[in-house]
């Protein structure tokens, strides 16, 4: 799959798409923080929003996504290459809890992980 990523984007729309391949699995966004190159850490980018609102580097185009992909380097290449601050998200049960990227399990093991931990 390849995400599209420009300013004009909405959250929604990436989430969607990354979502159509990982049921399980879905993108938090976190805002920039006004007038500065940093990110704000306590708060998430709303759906509604676009991908302008959260990032500190413009570089639009696609980024290759696939299931053997660890979650760590999905976050790292949203972040490095287009400037994307992201959290990789699991369905656990009824709620949404962030990966652990240490474990370098790849977004295929962790939408299985979720769907096994649901049933």
């Amino acid at each position: 799959m390849k995400l599209q990523i420009n300013d004009h984007r909405k959250v929604f729309a990436i989430n969607e798409e990354f979502s159509s391949e990982f049921k399980n699995l879905k993108l938090q966004f976190t805002p920039k923080s006004s007038g500065t190159k940093s990110f704000t850490s306590d708060k998430i980018v709303e759906a509604h929003q676009t991908i302008n609102d959260c990032r500190i580097n413009h570089n639009d185009g696609y980024l290759n996504v696939n299931g053997d992909m660890t979650a760590y380097e999905l976050k790292h290449n949203l972040n490095n290459i287009y400037g994307l601050r992201v959290h990789v998200m699991k369905r656990q049960l009824q709620d949404w809890v962030e990966c652990k990227y240490e474990n370098h399990e790849t977004l295929h093991e962790l939408n299985l992980e979720s769907v096994a931990q649901s049933n």
